[in-house]
């Protein structure tokens, strides 16, 4: 049974249709992840789901009841904004329960009880803090887990939805305590139908065998001109190079398609002789020179064009692959 639907959901604002017929469904157990650029209307759906929001047109079904003709069914909603929305001056165990008969306790509180109860939950979404200190006091990681967990105590929430806007490692950690897992092939399943893996990793979609190396390299005019949006780490490490090539052993050396940022040394001289070269690109010459492959897709040259060896440089399109399930070797693009 579907726990949280919406059915042609439409929001407009003057100017702007926020929102246009959007259907959107969700299972119990799911883990969903909503991205767009600013202004995709990312958070007014979630308004909308949480009843922030009244659509001019569709519903908004929880648990199978329609939410726009009972409002009190979107108290079994929790919403977490990438905001603070904490008491800075209460304690954390205050702030883990409040509102308190949302989360079972009645008359009195108790201090010390609140407290005692608090640490169990603290220790299991990992936030290192005492459950008497400020929350002013506090980091702001852990400021954003405490809501994350606050939504998790109350009785009413059957659907938990949050924007996030917290570090890698932090996220990487939440979805841990969520219930996911890294695979054997390092790649950490995210969401229901979004994966995160690391650099030299091997995953298999759909039954391809897909190798991503990330990587690639800023000149040096770029960083001085943009010294604060150029990253520091986008060449290959050491590690990433071992895991590459761990990777490729284990594969021996074929590969369905491979999903790069960049290029190998000798495509860059021969395709963009003006671009820099990086430690990534030589290690993708090796890669290049050992592998046996059907297609190999990069970008980092803004550039939509299709290339010797089976290379496909993509920007604005996408690239469809149904054509590689019944052994063809043609790729298709389509234009967004």
């Amino acid at each position: 049974m579907k726990i949280l639907e919406a059915k042609n959901i439409t929001k407009m604002f003057p100017g702007v249709i926020a929102l246009d017929s959007v259907d959107v469904a969700f299972e119990p157990g799911e883990i969903h992840a909503i991205i767009g650029e600013n202004g995709a209307g990312k958070s007014t759906l979630i308004k909308c789901l949480t009843g922030v929001y009244e659509p001019e047109e569709g519903e908004v079904m929880i648990s199978g009841e329609n939410a726009m003709k009972n409002k009190a069914l979107f108290d079994k909603v929790a919403y977490v904004p990438q905001e603070i929305d904490l008491f800075g001056y209460m304690s954390v165990a205050e702030n883990l329960f409040i509102p308190y008969e949302k989360s079972g306790i009645k008359g009195t509180v108790n201090q010390k009880e609140l407290e005692k109860r608090a640490i169990p939950i603290l220790e299991k979404f990992s936030i290192p803090v005492k459950p008497n200190e400020l929350v002013k006091d506090i980091s702001i990681s852990s400021q954003q887990l405490l809501q994350i967990a606050r939504a998790t105590v109350h009785e009413d929430y059957d659907v938990l939805k949050r924007l996030p806007k917290i570090s890698d490692s932090e996220n990487e950690l939440l979805f841990q305590k969520s219930g996911c897992s890294l695979t054997a092939e390092n790649t950490m399943k995210a969401s229901d139908g979004i994966y995160y893996l690391k650099r030299g990793s091997v995953c298999k979609i759909d039954g391809f065998s897909i190798l991503l190396i990330g990587g690639s390299t800023t000149g040096p005019g770029y960083k001085k001109n943009h010294p604060d949006i150029w990253q520091k780490d986008e060449d290959l490490s050491k590690e990433d190079e071992k895991r590459v090539l761990k990777s490729l052993q284990e594969n021996n050396y074929t590969f369905d398609l491979i999903l790069t940022h960049t290029v190998p040394e000798c495509m860059v001289k021969a395709w963009f002789p003006d671009k820099d070269l990086s430690v990534t690109n030589k290690i993708l010459e090796h890669v290049w020179h050992s592998i046996s492959y059907q297609h190999w897709l990069f970008g980092h040259f803004h550039d939509d064009e299709d290339y010797p060896e089976r290379m496909h440089c993509l920007y604005n399109d996408v690239m469809l692959l149904e054509a590689l399930k019944d052994g063809g070797i043609r790729a298709e693009r389509r234009k967004l």
